[in-house]
């Protein structure tokens, strides 16, 4: 945030609930990463306090861990454990993207087998 650092404390508090909400979740860091298009590495270093979480990214997993992003930020606020909190719509989110993902790579693929095909035909043709 422009103008504002966050204190040592502070930082290491929104660390440890980050970890928290992706643990109540059964979530792996590498599937987090995924659904966010980052790195592991970058996963880590969030919930270790390495790298600081901006915005757009406490938003995003803030919705997807089912928590509000003032728990992320403050600890006060919807999180883990409060009512009507529940791993499943996270889940299938998580699935649902990654499926979307897979299904936009065979998408991808399919239309360059599909030039490669039709090039080669033509190559064929004026043999």
């Amino acid at each position: 945030m422009p103008g504002y650092k966050l204190t040592a404390e502070q930082s290491r508090a929104i660390s440890r609930r980050l970890r928290e909400a992706r643990e109540a979740k059964g979530l792996t860091q590498d599937e987090i990463a995924r659904m966010l298009g980052v790195s592991k590495q970058l996963v880590s270093h969030l919930e270790n306090s390495r790298s600081e979480l901006t915005v757009p990214t406490g938003i995003r997993l803030a919705k997807e861990f089912g928590v509000s992003i003032e728990w992320l930020l403050t600890g006060s606020g919807r999180g883990p454990g409060s009512d009507g909190w529940s791993s499943a719509g996270s889940q299938d989110s998580l699935a649902r993207t990654t499926i979307e993902e897979r299904l936009a790579r065979l998408e991808q693929e399919m239309a360059s087998l599909r030039k490669l095909i039709e090039m080669r035909s033509a190559s064929d043709t004026h043999r």
